[in-house]
C-alpha cells in the first residue's frame, strides 16, 4: 500500500521533469492552455528565454533561427548579428531601422529588455562567441499600469501544483482501492478458515463418535460373541485408520498451502509416462471395478513433473471416480492432447459428475457434494485441494468439466517444457 503509490508518484514526477527539460514548444503551448488570454506574453517571454540559453551554447545559426521565427509568429522583428556582419534578419526588414528602434528603448545595455505598454525591445550578446541577438516590436502586448511579473514562472508553478494536486488524488484513489482489495483477501481468508476449522471438527467427530459407540457397546457386553466381539474391533480398526488418513491428508493439505514441500522437477515424456502407468496399473485398477484406458497423441513432448507429487494427483483423481460411479463399475479415460504450449491431460469419467453450478466449487478446501457430510468414507473434501495446489506448483492449472456421459471430466495443463 506504500512502495506502489510511491513508485507512482516517483514515475509521475519523473516524466514531468523529462517532459518539461527535452521539450521546446510543446512547453509553450501547454501553458497557452492554461491561460490563453495572455499567451501573447506567455509566447514573447518563453521565447526570449530560450533564445538567450539558444545564444550562448550555439555557435551555429540553425539551432537560433527557429526561436527567431516563432517570434516573428508573434509580431516581433529580429536579427542576429556576429562581429557587425548580418546573420539573419526578419524578412523585409532593414537592420539600421531594427538597431534605431532598438537603441532608442535600451540604450547601450549589453543584455536587457524592456516592456512598454506600444510595444517592447530585447537585446543581448553572448561573451563567448559574440553573437548579438535583436528583437523589436511596436505591438500592444498589455494595458497601461497592468504589473509584469514571470507569467511562465507563474505558469510552470501552477503546473506543478496541477501534477501535485493529480499525484495526491489519484494516491488516495489506489491506497483505497488496495485497502478494499485487502480487506476483502483478509475476509475471504477469513471464511476460508472457518469453514477449514468446520470441516476438520465435523470429519474427525463423526468418525470419534462411531469409535466411541464400538467401545461402548464393547464395555456394556452388547458384543457378548467372540463374532461380534470381532466384528467391533475390526470397525474400531477401520474407523481410526480413517481419522489417521484425514490427519494424514490435512497435514499435507497444510504444508502445501504454506509451501513447505520442495519439489524435485524432472523433464517427462507425459504420453510416455502414461503409457506405463496404464500399463502397470489396469489391473490393479480393473479389481476396484475401474476400466482405465489412454487416448489422444502419443506426443514426445516433456513436461517438468515431481515424480511423488503427480503420481499423488493421479491417484487422487482416479480413486474420486472409483469413490463416486454410477453403476457397478466406472470407465476412465486419460486423454493427451498438446494445445499450443502446453500439453492437456484430460480425466473423462462416466460416473455421477457435478451439477455445472457446483464445478468451480470442486477444488475449494473441505467441499464436497455430499452437504451433509455424512459419508466420511467418501473423502474429506481435501483431495482437488491438494491436486489443484500440486498442479500450481508445477506452474499449470487444473479445472473441471462435464462430461458428455454426464459424469465428471477433470482437465490439467502443463507447460511443455524446452529443455534437454
Amino acid at each position: 500500500m506504500v512502495f506502489v503509490p510511491v513508485c507512482l508518484l516517483t514515475l509521475i514526477g519523473g516524466l514531468a521533469f523529462i517532459g518539461l527539460k527535452h521539450s521546446d514548444t510543446t512547453r509553450y503551448k501547454l501553458l497557452m492552455l492554461i491561460s490563453p488570454e495572455k499567451s501573447s506574453i506567455f509566447a514573447t517571454q518563453y521565447f526570449l528565454g530560450e533564445l538567450r540559453i539558444k545564444v550562448e551554447k550555439n555557435k551555429s545559426l540553425h539551432k537560433i533561427i527557429p526561436i527567431c521565427q516563432l517570434l516573428e509568429d508573434q509580431g516581433i522583428k529580429t536579427a542576429i548579428i556576429q562581429d557587425g556582419e548580418l546573420l539573419y534578419a526578419t524578412e523585409g526588414t532593414e537592420l539600421h531601422h531594427l538597431e534605431r528602434g532598438v537603441h532608442h528603448l535600451l540604450g547601450h545595455s549589453n543584455a536587457a529588455e524592456i516592456w512598454t505598454e506600444n510595444g517592447f525591445a530585447f537585446r543581448y550578446t553572448s561573451p563567448k562567441n559574440k553573437i548579438t541577438v535583436l528583437a523589436v516590436s511596436d505591438r500592444s502586448f498589455f494595458k497601461r499600469g497592468e504589473i509584469h511579473d514571470n507569467y511562465v514562472k507563474k505558469a510552470a508553478e501552477i503546473i506543478l501544483y496541477l501534477i501535485l494536486a493529480i499525484t495526491i488524488i489519484v494516491i488516495i484513489l489506489l491506497g483505497r482501492y488496495l485497502a478494499r482489495l485487502m480487506s476483502e483477501q483478509i475476509a475471504r481468508y477469513d471464511n476460508n478458515r472457518k469453514e477449514l476449522i468446520a470441516g476438520i471438527s465435523h470429519d474427525l467427530a463423526t468418525p470419534l463418535t462411531a469409535l466411541k459407540g464400538y467401545i461402548s457397546g464393547m464395555r456394556d457386553g452388547i458384543a457378548n460373541t467372540p463374532e461380534k466381539r470381532q466384528h467391533y474391533f475390526d470397525m474400531m480398526i477401520e474407523t481410526a485408520d480413517n481419522m489417521t488418513s484425514l490427519v494424514d491428508t490435512l497435514f499435507l493439505f497444510s504444508k502445501l498451502d504454506l509451501g513447505r514441500i520442495e519439489f524435485h522437477t524432472e523433464a517427462v515424456a507425459i504420453y510416455d509416462y502414461f503409457v506405463d502407468f496404464v500399463t502397470e496399473k489396469k489391473t490393479y485398477f480393473a479389481e476396484k471395478n475401474l476400466n482405465l484406458m489412454l487416448t489422444g497423441e502419443p506426443i514426445k513432448d516433456k513436461v517438468l513433473i515431481d515424480y511423488a507429487q503427480f503420481a499423488r494427483v493421479v491417484d487422487n483423481l482416479l480413486n474420486n471416480s472409483i469413490k463416486y460411479k454410477r453403476n457397478e463399475s466406472v470407465n476412465v479415460e486419460i486423454n493427451i492432447q498438446v494445445q499450443s504450449n502446453k500439453v492437456r491431460i484430460a480425466f473423462i469419467d462416466d460416473g455421477v459428475g457435478v451439477d455445472a453450478e457446483n464445478l468451480p466449487k470442486l477444488f475449494d478446501s473441505f467441499y464436497r457434494t455430499d452437504k451433509a457430510r455424512t459419508n466420511v468414507a467418501k473423502g474429506s473434501g481435501l483431495g482437488l485441494a491438494i491436486v489443484r495446489q500440486i498442479i500450481n506448483s508445477l506452474n499449470g492449472q487444473v479445472r473441471a468439466e462435464t462430461s458428455s456421459s454426464g459424469g465428471l471430466t477433470i482437465i490439467i495443463t502443463l507447460p511443455i517444457s524446452r529443455g534437454e
